[in-house]
């Protein structure tokens, strides 16, 4: 995916690829990447998730749940990413750059594949950068594309769909008996699902979902009701239209990313700029991460 390298900068939602090396008596490559000091989503949700229990010195329970603006920020990188994956910027209601006749299809959005960059400086302050990287399932394509979608067999000459149980979209399973074909083609309504089902987890600070069977059972994810209901009534609704089973039901990218610039810009109270979710510092709205220190300094002596 090399043409994506000239697109991504340090604040930019995907990993960049500073360099690679090809071995063929190896019979395998190397890939140098940037460094994202604090881990991947998955340590983040398995921190939180090991304080469920715990109290603080006060006695008191703590509470491990992420706050609501740590997820809007999450969902509003995971957008960004996948805009420039299918569009070659993040632009929702641009068309395509020049060039970009074939979009990328991640595949595998989940949280080992989600990492965390140190924070901007302008918006999120508090918070890493959520950086897409992982791209080793992905796959390309364009309307009209006769291998999308695959039949599923592993034919190496076919789009490849499957995913990793338990964040993969329901098309990715394969189309309902009697639905159109090209209802249920991988395209960017399957990252749209992804994206959401990657925040629903972290919601419920889960690594490992079980993968549904959404043409024999519940037609979206599992969630934990009390967890769910806690969070604001605009976020249930928003990840309730990203996670519809029918792919053309779900928002269309530049819908969904117009969505969430207008919430977390004007923050929930309405028009005041000081509420906004992506430019608050509040001590409240906190999130524990851990800086990896042997790896940067890995990455500075290696």
């Amino acid at each position: 995916m090399e043409r994506l390298q000239p697109l991504i900068t340090a604040d930019t939602p995907l990993v960049l690829m500073r360099a690679h090396a090809l071995m063929p008596t190896l019979g395998c490559y190397r890939l140098y990447l940037e460094l994202c000091p604090h881990g991947d989503l998955h340590d983040l949700i398995a921190e939180h998730r090991s304080m469920i229990g715990r109290r603080d010195q006060d006695g008191d329970p703590i509470d491990a749940a992420l706050p609501e603006s740590v997820l809007w920020s999450l969902f509003e990188r995971l957008i960004d990413a996948v805009c420039i994956l299918h569009n070659g910027h993040v632009e929702g209601d641009e068309p395509p750059k020049d060039g970009w006749e074939r979009e990328i299809v991640h595949l595998d959005i989940k949280p080992v594949n989600i990492f965390l960059a140190d924070p901007a400086t302008d918006v999120w302050p508090r918070y890493p950068i959520f950086k897409l990287g992982d791209l080793g399932h992905s796959d390309e394509t364009y309307d009209g594309d006769p291998r999308n979608p695959g039949n599923l067999s592993r034919n190496p000459n076919d789009f490849f769909c499957m995913g990793t149980p338990g964040f993969s979209a329901p098309e990715q399973e394969g189309r309902p008996p009697g639905a159109r074909r090209r209802d249920y083609r991988m395209s960017a309504y399957t990252s749209v699902w992804a994206c959401a089902n990657v925040v629903l987890q972290v919601m419920g600070l889960e690594t490992m979902p079980e993968q549904i069977s959404y043409r024999r059972g519940p037609d979206r994810p599992q969630r934990q009701a009390d967890v769910f209901d806690s969070y604001s009534e605009e976020l249930r609704e928003v990840l309730d239209w990203c996670l519809d089973p029918t792919p053309s039901e779900r928002p269309e990218l530049s819908v969904l990313r117009d969505y969430i610039r207008a919430f977390v810009e004007v923050g929930p109270e309405g028009k005041d700029e000081t509420e906004s979710l992506r430019f608050r510092n509040d001590r409240d709205d906190w999130i524990n991460y851990r800086r990896h220190l042997k790896y940067e300094l890995w990455a500075q002596t290696g």
